[in-house]
């Protein structure tokens, strides 16, 4: 009878675990979507609206793309998609969450070296799996989480009621979690329509001196170019126009990586194979231009204007070309 009364008391224990963690859970998930200081989140919440055009990348278009000038010179509604350190296949998710709620005319994504090799060559955290976790059960991102992080961990985190949120205790902290304690303010992404452009030089960046010593030893990964194609065939399979593009880097940095012509000549035959343009400005003036320039991989305000003037003047010569797919692009809103 004792031992009965133990089994029965363990179940009950383990039952009330299990109840207590999954309501501490969805207190966090209800709490989690509500961060918009993070670009992620504040792109979840985007909802009901109808775009031109996106731009969608890393660092190199979240930093990069002014879409408040695109407004104005492109005569249309855009929207900055880039969420920096992110590879393909986050920009993939992000792409799939955002078309879920929202709609979009043309795709204009970014396509470089950083994008064709391995995403933990080009990037510290290219698969931010702690952003999305409130996602998780969507068969589309599971798919995702399963392919770019521990699958052991992705079982974990899916059926183990709170182990997602335990595990990155110390981004969701109970305080803020369980209170709801929310400081954030979307109106910073509001006004500049998802994008932050920095300005000056980034410290201790010296353009005569650099080390690339680990981009020189990597190599064309065929997940990365995989999950690239994803995208353009994501969007494709919406009636989207895709357009590739690829932001200056700084050329004397660029010419010392021998795999980027391999990764240019990638991403033209991705282009060809798809119907899609490709705008290439890594030898475009702006490219030579240190005071453009924050790093050797990123322009800086002034920098990211004339880039961004320069990608609209090619949109523009599509969007009235005599390519059907692409002319009258945005008139659809209208």
């Amino acid at each position: 009878m004792r031992k009965e009364n133990k089994i029965v008391t363990t179940i009950l224990g383990v039952g009330s675990l299990i109840l207590i963690l999954t309501l501490v859970q969805w207190r966090y998930e209800k709490t989690n979507r509500t961060f918009t200081k993070e670009k992620a989140n504040w792109l979840m919440n985007v909802s009901g609206q109808k775009y031109d055009v996106a731009f969608l990348g890393s660092s190199r278009v979240f930093n990069i793309v002014d879409p408040v000038l695109c407004d104005s010179l492109l005569h249309a509604n855009t929207i900055n998609l880039g969420i920096g350190g992110a590879a393909y296949a986050e920009n993939y998710l992000v792409l799939h969450e955002f078309l879920k709620k929202n709609q979009i005319r043309a795709l204009c994504l970014q396509a470089d070296l950083w994008g064709v090799i391995p995403g933990d060559k080009a990037y510290s955290h290219p698969f931010s799996e702690e952003k999305y976790l409130y996602l998780i059960g969507d068969n589309k991102v599971d798919s995702i989480y399963k392919a770019n992080s521990n699958p052991l961990k992705f079982y974990f985190r899916k059926y183990i009621p709170f182990f997602k949120y335990a595990e990155f205790n110390n981004i969701f902290s109970p305080d803020k979690m369980l209170l709801g304690i929310n400081h954030d303010n979307p109106d910073n992404f509001n006004r500049s329509k998802g994008a932050a452009l920095l300005s000056g030089r980034k410290e201790g960046v010296i353009f005569a001196r650099w080390d690339s010593t680990r981009l020189q030893k990597s190599e064309i990964s065929r997940n990365s170019v995989l999950s690239l194609c994803n995208i353009i065939e994501l969007a494709k399979s919406r009636g989207i126009a895709v357009v590739l593009f690829c932001a200056p880097a700084y050329q004397p940095f660029m010419k010392e990586l021998p795999l980027n012509a391999t990764a240019r000549d990638t991403i033209q035959n991705i282009a060809d194979r798809y119907g899609v343009p490709y705008f290439d400005f890594q030898k475009s003036d702006i490219s030579l231009d240190t005071n453009m320039f924050r790093d050797y991989t990123h322009l800086n305000k002034e920098g990211a204007t004339g880039f961004t003037k320069a990608l609209c003047d090619s949109i523009n010569l599509i969007n009235y070309g005599k390519n059907k797919e692409y002319s009258d692009l945005f008139t659809a809103y209208r």
